[in-house]
């Protein structure tokens, strides 16, 4: 009997700690996230499954969190979400991803004798533009594509640009829209098309929709574009150093979408040679020993730190170093 009270305490411990309940948890995070699930006729069912969701993803965090020296995870607008759900926000069209002799023919970039800083930091850049949300659509390939080339306008002509990610998920033919597409291959278009419309006038809805780009809306053209030699890390800093963010591809495994700071360098997302997520690199730089990357998503500012995440670098961490790709603005 002795036994039962003691696994019985030890048993609220754990839900309950310091007076802070699962529920209220829960309550919590519902409240932060402005979500009601609650439907009349469901007798709390949709609101019990994605509570189960949630719990289980911040026991799995603080497992993490107790036992991590390097990253530390957090709840993010992800923990509710099935695996299906958690999809839609990637995007990678895997038939326009160069093959493996392809990247070997890609001459190592011209670094033209630059000296590397230990650091670069564009973050905080006049040029960078605000980090961006594409929802639940698979265009991280358009926003991962339009990052770099807002950039290296900015860079031209010393003023902001915001340019239109709807362009490229409804107007590039060689893309699938929300399912996909390649920001190479947006290059290409863009530089077909006349160039990129401005975001005012041709604003992101989400879905692909019907192409509506006329060339009255241009705001900036592409001079050139191409790859940066595969898995070449130092390749990769001159480019940054020469062109401003670069895009790249990785593959992001279910770890990925609660970062919440530190250098990340979960084992999971590594040997497997798939890729499924574009996002940029807008800097390096060092932290407790370990060489990172600064990574810009395009899950909105709220996601990870501050929209971005530090991704262990020189090691081909997630396969993110084997499509590097610069743009530069006419």
């Amino acid at each position: 009997m002795k036994l039962f009270f003691v696994l019985a305490a030890l048993a609220m411990a754990v839900s309950v700690v310091n007076g802070y309940s699962d529920d209220d948890a829960w309550k919590d995070y519902k409240k932060k996230h402005k979500l009601d699930y609650n439907i009349a006729g469901d007798d709390g069912r949709r609101d019990g499954l994605r509570k189960k969701i949630f719990l289980a993803q911040r026991e799995r965090i603080n497992k993490h969190n107790s036992e991590s020296n390097n990253y530390l995870q957090a709840l993010s607008e992800f923990s509710v979400m099935t695996a299906w759900e958690k999809k839609q926000f990637l995007g990678i069209d895997s038939s326009r991803v160069p093959s493996a002799e392809f990247l070997k023919s890609i001459p190592v970039f011209n670094s033209q004798n630059r000296k590397l800083p230990p650091n670069l930091d564009y973050r905080d850049d006049t040029c960078m533009p605000e980090v961006k949300n594409q929802g639940g659509c698979g265009s991280c390939w358009a926003f991962a594509a339009m990052t770099p080339l807002e950039f290296s306008q900015c860079k031209a002509n010393g003023k902001l640009v915001d340019l239109s990610e709807q362009q490229l998920v409804s107007c590039d033919s060689v893309s699938s829209g929300c399912n996909g597409g390649w920001y190479v291959s947006a290059y290409n278009y863009l530089q077909n098309s006349g160039g990129s419309a401005n975001e005012t006038l041709y604003p992101y809805t989400a879905q692909t929709g019907v192409c509506q780009f006329q060339t009255s809306t241009v705001e900036t053209k592409v001079s050139t574009y191409g790859y940066i030699q595969s898995q070449n890390a130092t390749a990769m800093q001159a480019a940054l150093q020469q062109y401003g963010p670069i895009a790249v591809a990785l593959n992001v495994v279910d770890s990925f979408y609660g970062y919440g700071s530190g250098v990340y360098d979960d084992k999971a997302c590594d040997g497997v040679y798939m890729i499924n997520h574009a996002v940029v690199i807008v800097g390096w730089g060092k932290l407790k020993g370990v060489d990172y990357w600064i990574v810009r998503n395009s899950w909105g500012p709220g996601w990870g730190a501050n929209g971005y995440i530090l991704i262990e670098r020189g090691v081909n961490k997630c396969l993110i170093e084997l499509y590097p790709a610069y743009v530069k603005a006419a």
